[in-house]
């Protein structure tokens, strides 16, 4: 297997943003305790960097083998298009898998039952997303349920484990962090709508139902607009309840950049063309929020 194969089958190009994800949730433990860093946020980054890697290549290989779409298993999954051995994907997926059940266990050692509650959950919906009889991948909730497992887990993890030598786990730390991370909810979300508005045909012809399937790409295109609205209502909504710092409102500026990025998705919904769009503007807004969250916790006295 090839480097670029590599890439593709875990979908390594999205890790950058795996670490923005922690490092907002520092910000949010800088912010509500005073505390941003801890030692044991480095073995939580490479546990969710080997699951990432683990559900991605998990994911590929579920779609592989249960795709009813000669055509996509052929042309369009990369397994069939890189001609991989499905024994070799299968064994990487237990490498990883493997390797990531060991640090997790370290992880879960030196912090406590909420590490493990919150992790053992990521598990299952990660590996459900696709392995199962009813994956989610074909459900109503393909969209939503991924998204509060990225947008709102991860960075609520990488919180608590910053500060949980400072402060307990509680409804107030959890509800402000609901509020700091509900754009990254919604991007993810609206990351999430936009690939299966471009996949609906595909999706139909191997047997998931979305919910664009449900609402038709019309109204789906209209709800990735909405979506995107409010995620700039959600950032002042969390500096206007302190949940995050004023600079985040900074994240405001790059309206115009995205409005051009999605203008063309908007008008034309095509995975090769129009959504790469989509994924550059939805990564170039969570790293600026990210960042100048992380910048004004740091600020913070």
């Amino acid at each position: 297997m090839t480097r670029k194969q590599f890439i593709e089958l875990g979908e390594a190009y999205n890790l950058p943003i795996q670490a923005f994800l922690i490092l907002l949730g520092m910000g949010y433990a800088k912010c509500a305790t005073g505390v941003f860093f801890d030692w044991r946020i480095l073995l939580f980054l490479v546990t969710l960097l080997l699951i990432f890697e683990a559900v991605n290549i998990h994911n590929n290989l579920m779609d592989y083998l249960h795709a009813k779409d000669e055509t996509y298993k052929k042309q369009t999954n990369v397994i069939g298009v890189e001609k991989l051995s499905v024994k070799m994907v299968k064994r990487l997926v237990v490498l990883f898998l493997g390797v990531s059940f060991v640090t997790g266990a370290w992880l879960v050692a030196v912090t406590d039952g909420w590490i493990f509650a919150m992790g053992a959950l990521g598990y299952i919906v990660g590996f459900w997303y696709s392995g199962s009889k009813r994956p989610i991948n074909s459900l109503p909730i393909a969209e939503t349920l991924p998204s509060a497992m990225s947008g709102i887990m991860i960075p609520l993890i990488s919180a608590h484990i910053v500060s949980i030598d400072v402060v307990p786990m509680s409804w107030s730390f959890v509800g402000h962090g609901l509020l700091a991370f509900l754009p990254i909810f919604l991007l993810v979300f609206s990351g999430l709508l936009a690939n299966n508005t471009c996949d609906l045909e595909e999706d139909i012809k191997n047997g998931r139902r979305t919910l664009v399937y449900f609402i038709g790409k019309k109204a789906s295109v209209r709800l990735f607009i909405g979506t995107n609205l409010l995620i700039y209502v959600a950032v002042l909504l969390g500096v206007a309840f302190g949940a995050s710092p004023f600079i985040s409102v900074l994240t405001l500026a790059f309206v115009p950049i995205v409005v051009k990025l999605l203008k063309p998705y908007v008008a034309q919904q095509n995975k090769k063309i129009t959504f790469p769009l989509v994924n550059k503007s939805l990564g170039l807004t969570s790293m600026v929020y990210s960042a100048t969250y992380v910048l004004g916790a740091l600020l913070l006295r």
